[in-house]
């Protein structure tokens, strides 16, 4: 989960007639809320109450100011609250207890307040579509203010899928083409998280863009594809899978342009026959299944020749089964890079990359950028925008060998996201085989597994140099053994 403050904006108080600044605080690259400094205060006053054990190892709070701030002192002020939110995120205690997440979505009520248009006040229920990625629409009643799991909830009594199953399941943003469906290509914006309101998210990035093509989808949240076998069994959960594979069969262009056909004509006859356990046991074995496919982006190739010219050139990011697969179908090439062969990654600013030195801690690292510029008015921002940020890695490209290696593409934060979750996974599927804690078909749980694991997942605040021993890794995910060389 990446917390940050890319930007502030000073406000006039309408009673006092004083001005305050007003903190912009996002969420995995998403506007989330806006925050007095005085509100931030308190919240950080509520958690060392609230625990004070684990608050020790959290960024020291910026102190209050007698005077006003000068345009310099505002700036220092945002990013030692940005590196404050973003030390609170490793702790797994905070981020999951009651007062936390009841803060954030408090907070982006508050901010969004103007989207209600009278709703809450009247105690109105209004009716909202969840979609299917075949466009099929599950209208729900709904507060405007209801948070992601009641929707899922509803969505769950809806369609009858049992609660052992509702954790694979999430609620995704995403944007198509077509008013009419969601059967169409889609530009995947980001997950919701629990904290929020989806009714307020959508509405905000309508209103914000001045596009209506926004929707909301259910999709499973999990990347490991044998979890899917846990789910053939239950036939509500297996139907919401086969809807999910079917529209990948059909519009992620890496998975269909790699089925033969003969195995078109199998799945076409399963499909025909409602034999949806048949079909799902059958695409899963072809190549790239389980991969959501990120369009419009490049890096260097080749990756480690040393006599071949490097060249940038255009690519489709597959994510999944615990891989990153660029496709070059201009060369018709293609590279995998194992998530187990990634020793740390950032999110860093196009214009000042080359400036970014990653610090290594415990288990995989993320790094936001923290590259500030300062406008004219006095307001003070960070890149904003996916467009301006990339991704980097640290890649194991044979024994012994690490090379950093970046991926050009407007969803930077998304796939770092989408990283993460798959570092959670495997060190959850790890930690089960080690305890023999796997013995129920319903004991695994993604969304648990993202939070139990974010205190192991270091955020990296200030860079530094690297030293030789930081070379000797030490979590249970990258493999440094690995001779499978690029």
């Amino acid at each position: 989960m990446h917390f940050s403050i890319p930007d502030s904006t000073d406000s006039k108080d309408s009673e006092s007639g004083g001005t305050y600044t007003l903190y912009h605080i996002h969420i995995n690259g998403t506007h989330h809320s806006s925050l007095r400094y005085s509100q931030l205060r308190t919240f950080n006053e509520k958690l060392h109450n609230l625990f004070p054990s684990s608050t020790s190892a959290i960024h020291l709070f910026p102190p209050k100011k007698l005077l006003s701030l000068s345009t310099n002192e505002k700036e220092d002020r945002r990013i030692s609250l940005e590196r404050y939110l973003q030390s609170i995120v490793q702790n797994k205690s905070i981020v999951n207890s009651k007062y936390f997440q009841e803060f954030f979505l408090h907070s982006q009520r508050e901010t969004f307040q103007h989207l209600l248009e009278g709703k809450e006040k009247n105690d109105e229920k209004l009716e909202f579509p969840i979609f299917l990625l075949n466009g099929h629409q599950l209208k729900i009643q709904i507060y405007p203010t209801d948070d992601t799991q009641r929707l899922l909830d509803l969505l769950a009594t809806k369609v009858g899928l049992s609660a052992d199953f509702l954790s694979y399941f999430g609620l995704y943003l995403i944007k198509n083409d077509d008013k009419s469906t969601v059967a169409t290509d889609i530009f995947l914006v980001r997950q919701l998280i629990e904290f929020e309101a989806p009714y307020l998210s959508l509405e905000y990035l309508k209103r914000k863009t001045n596009n209506l093509n926004y929707r909301i989808v259910l999709k499973k949240c999990y990347w490991d594809v044998a979890r899917d076998n846990l789910l053939l069994d239950d036939r509500i959960a297996r139907n919401l899978l086969f809807v999910q594979v079917q529209y990948e069969l059909e519009h992620n262009n890496c998975l269909a342009k790699n089925v033969p056909n003969d195995i078109k004509h199998q799945l076409l006859t399963l499909k025909e026959n409602n034999s949806f356990k048949e079909y799902l046991l059958l695409a899963k074995h072809l190549k790239y299944y389980g991969h959501l496919v990120i369009k419009h982006c490049s890096l260097l190739y080749p990756i480690t020749s040393d006599q071949q010219p490097q060249q940038l050139q255009k690519c489709e990011l597959a994510i999944g089964n615990n891989e990153l697969i660029c496709v070059f179908s201009d060369i018709n090439k293609d590279i995998t890079f194992k998530v187990t062969k990634i020793r740390c990654w950032r999110v860093t600013s196009k214009l000042k990359q080359s400036e970014q030195q990653p610090q290594r801690k415990r288990s995989i690292i993320r790094r936001l950028s923290t590259n500030t510029t300062t406008t004219t008015n006095g307001t003070s921002h960070t890149p904003v925008n996916d467009e301006d940020m990339d991704l980097s890695f640290e890649y194991l490209v044979s024994k012994d060998s690490l090379k950093w290696i970046t991926v050009h593409t407007l969803q930077a934060t998304l796939i770092s996201t989408f990283l993460q979750n798959m570092v959670d996974e495997i060190i959850k599927k790890r930690t089960e085989q080690t305890h023999g804690e796997n013995k129920s078909p319903v004991t695994p749980n993604p969304r648990q597994s993202q939070e139990e694991n974010k205190s192991k997942i270091k955020f990296v605040n200030e860079p530094s140099k690297r030293t030789p021993s930081d070379l000797s890794p030490n979590n249970t995910i990258f493999n440094y053994d690995d001779d499978d060389d690029l």
